[in-house]
């Protein structure tokens, strides 16, 4: 799950180390996004006795640390991007690759919700006990009733988080690439056989191609799915097909040779330095004081979160200074741990973290409390996540490509 090599028709290119940094990164805002919604933004009343000097962690610019959107976004439109390279051009390979993604989902899954199922019974989620101290009913509302072997096999194949929270996105995640799949497989039998009757009349005099036809309807649906769906999960579909014009842009800006790689670079902080607070403070300010009419406009929401993200993949592959930064040694050794991290910090945070609250919340002053969970649930999850890599993901990774296998040979 964590392979950002690209797959073609004519076979794997070079990892892309600079894209595995990136969702590294994304993961761990997704931890402390999950980190402080428990301890402060998602609680349904603020806590009296929180240090002044750590509230600037939930305000511009620290603001981005704690935005999971982005990085959900991000990660989605990254597997999009992914998947819109893979080759789809008979049904056996639009099967094939529907079925090996799911099972590349599945297997992970599977063990991870094993995992959480026999903490669950072992070690115990506090959810409830810490939810009622914290009083916070978001917390609160995972867990509520016992999980039985109907729900740990329900949430692996439907792709739910019923037993680890935030895997309720691996459902539209894998719905978004075989979104991507199918068109790619449609717009080449449209070229296939735009190809073979290209001599025809009837197909001379009409002013638009078939392919073209066909790319200008897709990228219109699109444009109506992203204002249709802006409030429900079924955004996320779309986030992660907008990887293939994420491709698509790419390819066309590597050929631009006009600006240097000063520009490149900045290009790809700008949407990061809007993110943190650069749009809310500074352009949002200025529309009200001086187009006061456009404000609502620059008003954050979804859009500029997508927009961000977008951005930020695209000049990033532009900027060979963000790929050589991105591709160093620690990050190539950190970095594979994304998929990881992503996994366990959920069960992570509801055992120790919880626990660890209960246990100090009589003795230990709040901030002390939030300061001393943050550090030593931070300590354990690299490791941690170190550890579930070489032995749990390795080993489903390597049932999959077992698996895989024999899905080529009965589909031969």
């Amino acid at each position: 799950m964590s392979d950002t090599n690209i797959q073609t028709g004519a076979g794997r290119k070079p990892r892309l180390y600079y894209l595995d940094t990136i969702k590294f990164f994304a993961c761990l805002i997704i931890f402390w996004t999950h980190f402080t919604g428990i301890f402060w933004t998602l609680r349904d009343v603020p806590p009296a006795d929180f240090h002044p000097k750590l509230l600037r962690l939930f305000f511009p610019p620290f603001t981005l640390l704690s935005d999971s959107a982005l990085a959900l976004f991000i990660f989605f439109m990254i597997s999009g991007y992914l998947a819109s390279k893979k080759s789809i051009r008979t049904l056996q390979d639009l099967l094939y690759a529907c079925i090996s993604r799911y099972v590349r989902f599945v297997i992970p899954i599977f063990f991870i919700n094993l995992l959480c199922f026999v903490l669950y019974y072992r070690a115990g989620f506090r959810n409830y006990e810490a939810s009622v101290a914290l009083q916070n009913s978001w917390l609160r509302g995972y867990y509520t009733s016992p999980p039985g072997l109907w729900t740990l096999f329900s949430s692996t194949l439907l792709l739910n988080g019923d037993l680890n929270g935030p895997l309720w996105m691996m459902r539209y995640m894998y719905g978004g690439t075989i979104l991507i799949f199918l068109y790619r497989y449609i717009g080449n039998r449209i070229r296939e056989a735009s190809a073979e009757g290209a001599d025809a009349p009837v197909r001379k005099s009409f002013p638009v191609s078939p392919c073209t036809l066909y790319e200008i309807l897709i990228f219109a649906a699109c444009l109506v799915a992203l204002l249709r769906t802006a409030h429900d999960n079924n955004f996320h579909l779309v986030v992660a097909f907008l990887g293939v014009y994420l491709d698509r842009m790419e390819q066309w800006m590597i050929k631009q040779k006009r600006f240097s790689e000063l520009v490149w670079f900045l290009l790809a902080l700008l949407p990061i330095w809007l993110e943190s607070g650069g749009l809310q403070n500074t352009v949002a300010s200025f529309m009200h004081h001086h187009v006061p009419e456009l404000f609502p406009y620059f008003i954050w929401n979804n859009y500029w979160c997508v927009a961000f993200g977008f951005s930020f993949l695209l000049f990033s592959a532009k900027s060979q200074w963000i790929k050589t930064i991105f591709s160093q040694a620690p990050f190539r050794r950190l970095a594979p741990l994304n998929f990881s991290i992503y996994m366990i910090h959920w069960p992570l945070l509801c055992t120790y973290t919880l626990s660890f609250f209960i246990y100090f919340a009589l003795k230990l002053s709040y901030s002390k409390i939030f300061m001393a969970a943050a550090t030593t649930t931070f300590l354990l999850l690299l490791p941690l996540a170190a550890v579930y890599h070489r032995t749990v993901e390795a080993g489903s990774e390597a049932l999959a490509k077992k698996l895989d296998t024999e899905i080529q040979k009965i589909l031969k």
